[in-house]
Protein backbone atom coordinates (compact mmCIF):
# COMPACT_ATOMS: atom_id res chain seq x y z
CA UNK A 1 0.00 0.00 0.00
CA UNK A 2 0.97 3.51 -0.42
CA UNK A 3 -0.05 6.35 1.45
CA UNK A 4 0.77 10.21 0.73
CA UNK A 5 2.37 12.10 3.64
CA UNK A 6 2.83 16.13 3.07
CA UNK A 7 3.26 15.11 -0.59
CA UNK A 8 5.34 12.25 -0.57
CA UNK A 9 4.30 8.86 -1.67
CA UNK A 10 4.76 6.26 1.25
CA UNK A 11 4.64 2.43 0.86
CA UNK A 12 3.94 0.59 3.81
CA UNK A 13 2.50 -2.92 4.70
CA UNK A 14 -0.50 -3.56 7.28
CA UNK A 15 -2.37 -6.62 8.87
CA UNK A 16 -3.55 -8.09 11.97
CA UNK A 17 -5.87 -6.11 14.27
CA UNK A 18 -5.35 -5.06 18.05
CA UNK A 19 -2.64 -2.59 19.43
CA UNK A 20 -0.70 -1.06 16.91
CA UNK A 21 3.14 -1.76 16.42
CA UNK A 22 5.11 0.25 13.81
CA UNK A 23 8.37 -1.65 12.98
CA UNK A 24 10.99 0.69 11.80
CA UNK A 25 13.80 -0.84 9.55
CA UNK A 26 17.36 0.14 9.94
CA UNK A 27 19.80 2.07 7.82
CA UNK A 28 19.75 1.06 3.61
CA UNK A 29 17.08 -1.34 4.35
CA UNK A 30 13.08 -1.96 3.99
CA UNK A 31 10.06 -3.65 5.22
CA UNK A 32 11.52 -7.27 3.89
CA UNK A 33 14.00 -6.58 7.06
CA UNK A 34 10.89 -7.16 9.34
CA UNK A 35 8.97 -9.71 7.16
CA UNK A 36 9.28 -12.79 9.20
CA UNK A 37 8.94 -10.53 12.60
CA UNK A 38 5.61 -8.86 10.98
CA UNK A 39 4.10 -12.43 10.14
CA UNK A 40 4.57 -13.29 13.89
CA UNK A 41 3.23 -10.15 14.89
CA UNK A 42 -0.04 -9.55 12.76
CA UNK A 43 -1.66 -12.48 14.80
CA UNK A 44 -1.86 -10.31 17.74
CA UNK A 45 -1.78 -6.72 17.02
CA UNK A 46 -2.38 -4.39 14.07
CA UNK A 47 1.37 -4.67 12.63
CA UNK A 48 2.63 -1.32 10.26
CA UNK A 49 5.91 -1.93 8.11
CA UNK A 50 7.16 0.98 6.81
CA UNK A 51 9.80 1.73 4.46
CA UNK A 52 10.81 4.87 5.78
CA UNK A 53 11.16 8.21 3.06
CA UNK A 54 14.29 7.48 0.95
CA UNK A 55 14.00 3.44 0.93
CA UNK A 56 12.27 0.81 -0.54
CA UNK A 57 9.46 1.56 -2.36
CA UNK A 58 8.78 5.22 -0.23
CA UNK A 59 9.88 8.40 -1.84
CA UNK A 60 13.42 10.08 -1.43
CA UNK A 61 13.06 13.36 0.29
CA UNK A 62 13.55 16.30 -1.27
CA UNK A 63 16.96 16.83 0.92
CA UNK A 64 18.90 14.70 3.10
CA UNK A 65 17.12 14.26 6.64
CA UNK A 66 18.49 13.32 10.14
CA UNK A 67 16.61 11.51 12.68
CA UNK A 68 14.61 14.37 14.03
CA UNK A 69 13.31 14.91 10.51
CA UNK A 70 12.20 11.70 10.29
CA UNK A 71 10.59 11.40 14.17
CA UNK A 72 8.75 14.39 12.63
CA UNK A 73 7.66 12.62 9.82
CA UNK A 74 7.10 9.46 11.86
CA UNK A 75 4.78 11.62 13.47
CA UNK A 76 2.85 12.46 10.70
CA UNK A 77 2.32 9.29 9.87
CA UNK A 78 0.91 8.03 13.28
CA UNK A 79 -1.40 11.45 12.45
CA UNK A 80 -2.47 10.57 9.28
CA UNK A 81 -3.62 6.90 10.79
CA UNK A 82 -5.08 8.13 13.28
CA UNK A 83 -2.93 5.70 15.69
CA UNK A 84 -2.79 6.55 19.24
CA UNK A 85 0.41 5.46 21.79
CA UNK A 86 1.54 3.17 19.27
CA UNK A 87 4.66 0.05 20.07
CA UNK A 88 7.24 1.46 18.43
CA UNK A 89 10.17 -1.59 17.40
CA UNK A 90 13.01 0.33 15.45
CA UNK A 91 16.47 -1.67 14.15
CA UNK A 92 19.49 0.39 13.87
CA UNK A 93 18.64 3.78 12.47
CA UNK A 94 14.95 3.06 13.33
CA UNK A 95 15.65 2.38 16.35
CA UNK A 96 17.13 5.90 16.92
CA UNK A 97 13.97 7.63 15.28
CA UNK A 98 12.10 5.61 17.85
CA UNK A 99 13.84 7.10 19.99
CA UNK A 100 13.54 10.42 19.08
CA UNK A 101 9.52 10.23 18.57
CA UNK A 102 9.43 8.95 22.21
CA UNK A 103 10.96 11.71 23.73
CA UNK A 104 7.95 14.18 22.11
CA UNK A 105 5.13 12.19 21.74
CA UNK A 106 3.25 9.20 23.90
CA UNK A 107 3.78 5.59 22.93
CA UNK A 108 2.71 2.79 24.55
CA UNK A 109 6.15 0.78 24.26
CA UNK A 110 9.86 0.97 22.75
CA UNK A 111 11.26 -1.80 21.41
CA UNK A 112 15.52 -1.31 19.95
CA UNK A 113 16.89 -4.17 18.43
CA UNK A 114 20.75 -3.33 17.81
CA UNK A 115 19.64 0.36 17.88
CA UNK A 116 21.69 3.49 16.79
CA UNK A 117 22.00 5.42 20.05
CA UNK A 118 21.13 9.33 20.14
CA UNK A 119 24.35 11.90 21.17
CA UNK A 120 23.77 13.54 24.83
CA UNK A 121 23.31 17.65 24.10
CA UNK A 122 26.18 19.19 26.49
CA UNK A 123 26.48 22.07 27.58
CA UNK A 124 29.23 24.80 26.68
CA UNK A 125 30.34 23.93 30.68
CA UNK A 126 31.41 19.99 29.95
CA UNK A 127 33.42 20.93 26.52
CA UNK A 128 35.41 23.85 28.99
CA UNK A 129 36.27 21.05 31.20
CA UNK A 130 37.23 18.68 28.80
CA UNK A 131 39.70 20.75 26.92
CA UNK A 132 40.34 22.65 30.15
CA UNK A 133 41.92 19.24 31.02
CA UNK A 134 43.51 18.07 28.15
CA UNK A 135 45.35 21.30 27.70
CA UNK A 136 46.58 21.42 31.01
CA UNK A 137 47.99 17.50 30.54
CA UNK A 138 49.81 18.83 27.45
CA UNK A 139 51.65 21.92 29.24
CA UNK A 140 52.34 19.66 32.05
CA UNK A 141 54.13 17.26 29.77
CA UNK A 142 56.57 20.00 29.24
CA UNK A 143 60.21 20.07 30.28
CA UNK A 144 60.71 21.28 33.58
CA UNK A 145 56.97 20.87 34.61
CA UNK A 146 56.51 17.48 34.35
CA UNK A 147 57.56 16.64 38.07
CA UNK A 148 54.23 18.72 38.79
CA UNK A 149 52.05 17.29 35.98
CA UNK A 150 50.99 13.91 38.52
CA UNK A 151 50.01 16.58 41.53
CA UNK A 152 47.83 19.22 39.66
CA UNK A 153 45.97 16.71 37.19
CA UNK A 154 44.88 14.98 40.43
CA UNK A 155 43.85 18.37 41.80
CA UNK A 156 41.85 19.11 39.11
CA UNK A 157 40.14 16.13 39.04
CA UNK A 158 39.50 16.47 42.44
CA UNK A 159 37.50 19.82 42.17
CA UNK A 160 35.59 18.40 39.62
CA UNK A 161 34.48 15.59 41.85
CA UNK A 162 33.97 18.46 44.56
CA UNK A 163 31.99 20.45 42.18
CA UNK A 164 29.92 17.73 41.05
CA UNK A 165 28.85 16.35 44.08
CA UNK A 166 28.30 19.61 45.42
CA UNK A 167 25.65 19.92 42.80
CA UNK A 168 23.93 16.71 42.97
CA UNK A 169 23.41 17.57 46.81
CA UNK A 170 22.25 20.78 45.70
CA UNK A 171 19.47 19.24 43.64
CA UNK A 172 18.89 16.79 46.43
CA UNK A 173 18.29 19.55 48.87
CA UNK A 174 16.06 21.74 46.80
CA UNK A 175 13.95 18.30 45.68
CA UNK A 176 13.24 17.10 49.09
CA UNK A 177 12.07 20.66 50.33
CA UNK A 178 10.07 20.80 47.01
CA UNK A 179 8.47 17.25 47.83
CA UNK A 180 7.78 18.37 51.59
CA UNK A 181 5.77 21.57 50.78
Amino acid sequence: MFTDIHGMQVHFHCTGEGKDVLLLHGWGANIQAFSPVHSNLEKHFKVWSIDLPGFGESDEPSEPWGSYDYSEWLRNFIEHHNIEDPILVGHSNGGRISIQYATKYPVHKVILVDSAGVKPKRKFNYYVKVYSFKTAKKILSLPGLRSKKDEILTKMKKKSRIDRLSKRIRNYATNTREGCQ
